[in-house]
């Protein structure tokens, strides 16, 4: 209707028509057509109504216990610092993190648990190896960064520490120390990390060295273990002259124990931690763990930002070696 016609009908000035068909105009539900007239703007209305976009991130730590119930301390202190960087970049972007940790039984049942109390718009499982967990929560749709770990599976990026790089890192520091018989520790739990032991070989080989099985050890990380290390290198013939430990307290305890059986540490074994906590004289290697979980982020966030068009990325973190007292030259 014309601006008289609807004065008309509705009773009121011109002018209050004029006005109220102005801010409708504004509004985006009328408009003015040049020596037409003014129509009402249909606009597509959504079948249903999107929730506003979320801003918590959910970060969930598996946790490794040995069967045995022993106090392992394999991922804990890394776990500890890849984790206050995620705090830490998640908060500069504005989201906040819903942290848990479970057993590896406990892991479904407790994200769900995770996702009841607060919806998440993206995940990072920090040291978590269940594919068959990882692989059905991708399905649905939802973000997901595994941390310090690695599966290839559709549009599930990973960022991890680059074992492989370490352990040849630690070798080749070795074999210019003039050691040729160079035992390794891993952890009993390799699916966890198949990457070290891989490093190690690999390692021998790029140094012209050989190996053998008896020098290679899959053991608890724990006194314990480290005990039992030092037992089974004592039965080794010729000895090794050196020894690479998984994790740096694991190092450490293994100098402890190799102390109290009489060896000399470094004159009669040398000894290197590969990562972890911080150990003072320990010869060792080490990385950024913070610098780690705050990259998680990032990449969770990319994926969010980016949808359907974000690339899979897989991503290793290097290693940087640290001179301490536990290794020396060949006597």
């Amino acid at each position: 209707p014309t601006i008289l016609a609807l004065a008309d009908q509705l009773r009121v000035g011109k002018e209050t028509v004029r006005v109220a068909l102005e801010s409708l105009q504004e509004e985006g539900l009328v408009i003015k057509r040049k020596r037409r007239g003014t129509y009402v703007q249909f606009s597509e209305v959504p079948k249903t109504l999107s929730r506003p976009r979320s801003k918590v991130l959910g970060y969930l730590c598996e946790e490794h216990d040995s069967a045995g119930g022993t106090d392992e301390i394999v991922s804990r202190p890394c776990s500890s610092q890849m984790l206050q960087g995620a705090i830490s970049e998640a908060g500069q972007g504005g989201y906040q993190l819903n942290i848990r940790s479970a057993k590896p039984f406990q892991l479904k049942d407790i994200y769900e648990q995770m996702e009841a109390s607060s919806p998440m718009c993206g995940v990072i499982f920090d040291t978590v190896d269940k594919e068959k967990f990882v692989k059905g929560l991708s399905g649905r749709g939802i973000p997901v960064i595994l941390l310090d770990h690695e599966m290839h599976l559709p549009k599930v990026s990973s960022i991890r520490s680059d074992s492989v790089q370490n352990a040849g890192l630690v070798i080749k520091h070795l074999a210019e120390l003039g050691h040729q018989r160079i035992a390794c520790v891993h952890w009993h739990q390799t699916d966890f990390n198949p990457w070290f032991i891989r490093g190690y070989r690999k390692g021998m080989r790029e140094v012209g060295l050989r190996f053998r099985r008896p020098w290679e050890m899959f053991l608890e990380l724990s006194s314990k273990g480290a005990a039992e290390a030092v037992e089974q290198l004592l039965a080794i013939s010729p000895r090794p002259t050196a020894i690479i430990c998984f994790h740096n307290t694991f190092a450490n305890q293994f100098v402890t124990a190799a102390l109290e059986r009489g060896l000399r540490v470094p004159t009669d074994i040398s000894v290197v931690g590969c990562g972890g906590e911080e150990v003072v004289g320990l010869s060792c290697t080490q990385l950024d763990w913070s610098a780690m979980g705050r990259s998680a982020v990032q990449m969770l966030l990319r994926a969010i930002d980016q949808g359907d068009a974000y690339e899979t990325e897989h991503l290793l973190a290097p290693y940087e070696w640290r001179e301490g007292g536990t290794t020396a030259a060949v006597q």
